[in-house]
């Protein structure tokens, strides 16, 4: 009788912290993101300082390892950005942390990008044109880490104008 109730008792340990982590990762995944500006760090060639906020919704701390994002104009690759050794602690209950980070643009695609907002604008669908930031964060919580947490964001550019 003992072992049915010592091994009761564990199976109900083991399932209680599976749940709570379970449930923890659902919240994880429930990151929010907003960029909270754009400026320009250099013309030529040219650079931009892009803000951001992440809003940790989850009753757990981690840390913000790092990032591979890929900026587009009209789903049109503009720049890359990359940052593999960040190592950011971002607090739980609604913890948040500023990230900046600088990306040069690559000169052809924003000819690219610039004709397709050009054209938009001409066509008078200027805020229909978006800016999508999409890629992948590195997330560690503990001794385990997440390497391919998805990002994407897209927002109309009259929202920055």
């Amino acid at each position: 009788m003992k072992k049915i109730l010592w091994i009761t008792g564990i199976l109900g340990l083991g399932a209680g912290v599976y749940f709570y982590y379970k449930r923890q990762w659902e919240l994880l995944k429930n990151i929010s993101y907003q960029i909270t500006g754009i400026s320009i760090a250099q013309i030529s060639p040219l650079k931009l300082n892009i803000s951001t906020t992440l809003t940790n919704k989850s009753e757990l701390s981690f840390i913000l390892r790092g990032y591979d994002i890929d900026i587009s104009i009209n789903d049109i690759k503009v720049a890359n950005v990359q940052n593999r050794a960040l190592n950011q602690k971002v607090n739980a209950f609604g913890g948040k942390s500023e990230i900046d980070f600088v990306t040069s643009v690559n000169a052809k695609d924003l000819g690219i990008g610039i004709q397709s907002l050009l054209s938009g604008a001409v066509e008078d669908t200027l805020e229909q044109s978006n800016i999508r930031f999409k890629g992948k964060i590195s997330v560690k919580r503990g001794y385990l880490e997440f390497s391919n947490y998805k990002v994407d964001i897209l927002y109309k550019l009259d929202e920055f104008l």
